[in-house]
């Protein structure tokens, strides 16, 4: 189920980004804003010691912010991966 979400939500995205003039949401002139938004209980969790390897995925907003394009996405899954 969270797959299927987190694909619709990436194709949403995906066509929201899909613009006519793409090379203005790419311009490499311009640093946008990426917001990650989740439920603060859900980040002590996934910032808990142990919790490092942990595959759990929370519930997050995604936001991008730029001069050419503003888009969200909601519930899409979070989780951190890597060397955090």
């Amino acid at each position: 189920m969270r797959s299927c979400r987190r694909i619709a939500g990436l194709l949403a995205f995906w066509l929201i980004l899909a613009d006519p003039a793409p090379a203005q949401v790419f311009d490499d002139t311009v640093l946008p804003t990426v917001r990650i938004t989740l439920d603060s209980g859900d980040l002590a969790r996934i910032l808990a010691p142990g919790n490092e390897e942990s595959d759990v995925e929370y519930a997050a907003r995604f936001e991008w912010e730029s001069p050419f394009l503003s888009a969200s996405v909601d519930s899409v899954g979070f989780r951190l991966r890597g060397n955090t």
